[in-house]
């Protein structure tokens, strides 16, 4: 393995590292949400904690961002810069990865926080179709 892609794979490592540890924090606000805001307004869950649920959704729309973009460079490098047959086994095992990590980011934001999220959304644009709605 050349050192180039030697540093590619540890940007891997980095990355799953940072997610990994993500996905452990918003595993313990998930099922504390699930268990103090169960039946309570998506309004008051995404305010708790000084507004917590809404800092996860942000970092981890921020992880699938960069994830996303990770997948791309190491799909670009796999069929660019593989010289080896090591490098494409690490690239692709650093594509299966990342993948991995995305849809538990997924998953994970899913319940509850996204759906509070959406239901907010989804309230604040029915009432303001109804305002536009009486006033035109």
């Amino acid at each position: 393995m050349s050192r180039e892609n030697g540093y590619r794979a540890v940007l891997c490592i980095f990355y799953a590292i940072f997610v990994i540890a993500f996905l452990i924090k918003l595993n313990r606000l998930n099922e504390l949400l699930l268990e103090k805001f169960s039946g309570v307004s998506p309004v008051q869950l995404l305010g708790y904690n000084d507004k917590q649920p809404l800092h996860f959704f942000y970092w981890a729309v921020t992880y699938i961002v960069i994830g996303g973009f990770l997948f791309y460079l190491y799909g670009r490098w796999l069929t660019h810069n593989c010289e080896e047959p090591f490098d494409c086994i690490v690239f692709i095992a650093c594509i299966i990865i990342i993948f991995i990590l995305e849809v538990c980011i997924i998953k994970s934001i899913n319940v509850p926080i996204f759906q509070a999220i959406l239901s907010a959304f989804l309230t604040a644009g029915f009432v303001g179709a109804v305002v536009i709605n009486y006033y035109s």
